[in-house]
């Protein structure tokens, strides 16, 4: 690898964006030439500010068509770049995109990032100057497990749960088959948006994302019992239908072992019906930003 050049792993999901060390909200409101009135999570940039975090954006049918992730990224690498202590680094993008997805969108997301190479920008007040060497993507999920392939002997599966999509990616004898992999849109957002259909069907109302997130991760979201309840409910209903897809899609879950990881692996570790024996639950929510690092750490070698 170059001197001097540091690798940040980024996973451009469109509930978090993650990097090895740290999340964010993926949300940006656009503030043009007015200044915010705090300083927390801005971004200046090309004479305009831009508020990150906050409320999560909707859903796009895909990430390149207006610059919300590229400012996402731009304070991504500043939030890393102040934990190393550093406002100028020469830096290496290293990201991923769903599976099913690469083939056509792979290109132009690396020209997205890679739109301009010398960055300056400032962030939360603070200048950071960065130089964009290069641009690596690589299939979400996949990077998180590289380093553990070596052991996967017979048929694994693995599940990684984003926000919006699942990237399935069957494993056979320490080799990827991507003849059957697949993307569906099963991700924790369309859980959370049943439960808000279910909600305004029973009680006329609505909850927080982040109260209905909360009981995901095996809270109470503070809700009365009666609303708890119907969140539970959805949840549950959600987990037996991403294993009656992988059902569908044909494997046995009695004797395939399966690998849950992404943001979704909590739920399904919480309220999923799954064999304890054939599963694995990879619960670090940076594992593919910190996947995307260390393969592109080997590569550059």
């Amino acid at each position: 690898m170059k001197n001097k050049t540091t690798v940040y792993g980024i996973d451009h999901g469109f509930g978090l964006i993650k990097t090895a060390n740290t999340e964010l909200i993926s949300g940006v409101k656009f503030f043009g030439t007015e200044e915010p009135p705090l300083p927390d999570r801005t971004v200046y940039f090309d004479k305009k500010y831009y508020v990150c975090g906050g409320k999560r954006m909707s859903v796009m049918s895909n990430k390149v068509e207006n610059d919300n992730y590229y400012i996402l990224t731009l304070a991504a690498i500043a939030e890393e770049m102040k934990k190393k202590g550093r406002t100028s680094d020469n830096v290496i993008i290293a990201a991923g995109l769903p599976i099913e997805r690469m083939g056509r969108e792979k290109d132009s997301f690396k020209q997205y990032l890679l739109k301009n190479k010398k960055v300056d920008f400032s962030y939360e007040g603070k200048s950071y100057h960065i130089t964009i060497e290069d641009v690596q993507v690589y299939p979400q999920g996949y990077a998180a497990i590289v380093n553990r392939i070596g052991n996967m002997i017979g048929t694994h599966v693995l599940v990684d749960i984003g926000s919006w999509t699942i990237d399935i990616l069957p494993i056979i004898d320490k080799v990827p088959d991507a003849s059957r992999c697949s993307s569906p849109n099963m991700g924790v957002i369309t859980c959370i948006t049943a439960v808000n259909d279910e909600m305004r069907r029973k009680y006329n109302l609505e909850l927080e994302e982040s109260q209905i997130q909360d009981v995901m991760r095996g809270g109470t979201g503070q809700l009365p019992q009666k609303y708890l309840d119907v969140v539970k409910c959805i949840i549950v209903r959600y987990t037996d239908e991403i294993l009656s897809k992988l059902r569908e899609i044909g494997f046995n879950l009695e004797v395939t072992p399966v690998i849950f990881m992404g943001g979704g692996a909590i739920v399904m570790e919480k309220y999923g019906k799954y064999s304890k024996e054939m599963t694995t639950i990879i619960s670090d929510i940076h594992s593919n930003a910190k996947g995307y690092e260390f393969i592109t750490k080997q590569k550059e070698k």
